[in-house]
């Protein structure tokens, strides 16, 4: 009997480990909108030249969350210089996208860029409808699948010692909360 009690008493600690994640259930990671913004400002700016005339230059956005839709929007300075005319237009852009988890490179990344307005000042209509139709391409090309969040290695190393991993990434009033879930 004293056999049984020890034996249990050494295997329960090794159980309640095993079993932790099960247990404790679902956990949440904050990232704040000014981590977020933080994040994003070492990425910019961002260029892109198009056609070798035209320099699209995208300044650092300013992040808004829209717990909504589940998207985080930005509203950004643009400038374009034309080569050939030796012009620039400055401009401001707004954009918005949604966020998935890559697990290879253990980041966030951007998903489902879409510009929702792309306006410069100054400019003839003409001009500007000729100069609007390049923002979805600038934007799929340089921000489509760019990375905004990279995690440190113990921040996800420790939740996958405890059985957790990346679920989903919701979009609050309070930042991006990742949700950990436990692996079955």
């Amino acid at each position: 009997m004293r056999t049984i009690r020890l034996w249990a008493l050494g295997i329960f600690p090794l159980l309640m480990l095993l079993g932790c994640a099960q247990v404790l259930g679902e956990r949440t990671l904050l990232i704040t909108e000014d981590e977020l913004q933080g994040k994003l400002a070492t990425l910019f700016p961002l260029q892109k030249q198009v056609l070798e005339v035209f320099n699209f230059t995208l300044d650092v956005p300013t992040v808004t969350l829209l717990p909504d839709s589940q998207r985080v929007a930005t509203h950004m300075d643009v400038t374009v210089q034309d080569r050939l005319q030796g012009r620039e237009y400055r401009g401001a852009m707004d954009a918005s996208f949604a966020l998935r988890f890559d697990a290879n490179t253990q980041s966030l990344r951007l998903q489902h860029v879409s510009i929702d307005n792309l306006r410069f000042d100054g400019i003839s209509a003409k001009a500007q409808q000729t100069l609007s139709q390049w923002g979805p391409m600038i934007a799929h090309d340089k921000l489509e699948g760019q990375t905004i969040y990279r995690f440190k290695p113990d921040d996800l190393a420790r939740a996958d010692g405890l059985g957790y991993s990346v679920g989903a990434i919701d979009v609050s009033r309070q930042g991006l909360a990742i949700r950990l879930i436990a692996r079955p």
